[in-house]
């Protein structure tokens, strides 16, 4: 998920789906990591993406936060 040029937050309802149909869907379909970009633009969002994003060990996803979309696409080259 890349926020780097997002700002603002997701509701509470929002976050609370992400982490209790979202997430444990992924894990269902064989995802295994979650891959954050951070917000380089509102500590609001970069705040909201962590909230939801500790919801993801529970659901046995691999949180993976990372400073930009290349480095995502490197990091899976190296890990995928």
């Amino acid at each position: 998920m890349d926020s780097s040029q997002a700002t603002g937050a997701f509701s509470q309802e929002i976050q609370d789906y992400i982490g209790s149909d979202i997430f444990p869907a992924f894990a269902a379909n064989g995802i295994k990591y979650f891959i954050t970009v951070n917000s380089q633009v509102s500590a609001i969002t970069k705040m909201t993406v962590r909230n939801y994003s500790a919801k993801t060990g529970p659901h046995g996803l691999q949180l993976v936060e990372l400073a930009s979309a290349e480095d995502a696409i490197e990091w899976l080259r190296a890990n995928a």
